[in-house]
């Protein structure tokens, strides 16, 4: 399923910008459910299809440690 989230956020920058919405969406639905390994996984495709753009305020607070209750 990553791959094609990767794949899918390469697409077109529409696309892109809903995928990241996306995985942002499933990162805190895992976060959620304690599923810290999925979660890393949705961040880490953020993380890799944003390209030179800033994380936002959500995606920052994900990476931010300690993890929100």
């Amino acid at each position: 399923m990553r791959r094609w989230l990767v794949e899918s956020a390469m697409a077109i920058p529409a696309q892109r910008e809903e995928a990241r919405e996306e995985n942002l969406f499933m990162a805190m639905l895992t976060e959620m459910v304690d599923r810290f390994d999925d979660m890393a996984d949705y961040m880490t495709t953020i993380s890799c299809t944003t390209g030179n753009q800033p994380l936002n305020r959500k995606e920052h607070n994900m990476l931010s440690w300690p993890s929100n209750p």
